[in-house]
């Protein structure tokens, strides 16, 4: 049986996040190629196995032609926000034309305030980064 690159590519991709940064990946949602470079991102839900049970950062990255990640935009809350991210998805919420990355995360504590609520943040695509 032939296998695609691209599948091993993915394999590569898959480990290379996970031991490069001791981040596990729980969530992946892509591919883009928001750039136009012709190489395509994705965004990956994240969190450290050693500590957390649910994910705590968003990343993006950029495979190369070797498969291999670039780290191009990353957020991890403030210490003034704790909670897990739910979910990250890339949309054109607005209508502008341009997409932007829609975060949810599930908060425990905003501030002072330690009420449960739902956090959503968007964030716009610049050509290069989220912002």
């Amino acid at each position: 049986m032939k296998h695609s690159p691209i599948i091993y590519k993915i394999v590569i991709l898959i480990f290379s996040v996970a031991v490069g940064f001791g981040q596990k990946i729980v969530h992946m949602n892509g591919t883009y190629d928001l750039d136009g470079d012709q190489l395509l991102e994705f965004i990956a839900l994240e969190l450290d196995p050693n500590q957390d049970v649910f994910p705590t950062a968003v990343r993006y990255y950029e495979i190369d032609a070797d498969g291999y990640q670039t780290l191009v935009w990353e957020f991890t809350p403030p210490i003034a926000l704790k909670g897990e991210f739910v979910d990250a998805k890339i949309g054109d919420v607005d209508g502008d034309g341009s997409p932007e990355l829609i975060l949810v995360m599930n908060l425990s504590r905003f501030g002072d305030n330690s009420t449960p609520h739902v956090f959503v943040a968007t964030y716009a695509w610049d050509g290069t980064h989220f912002s």
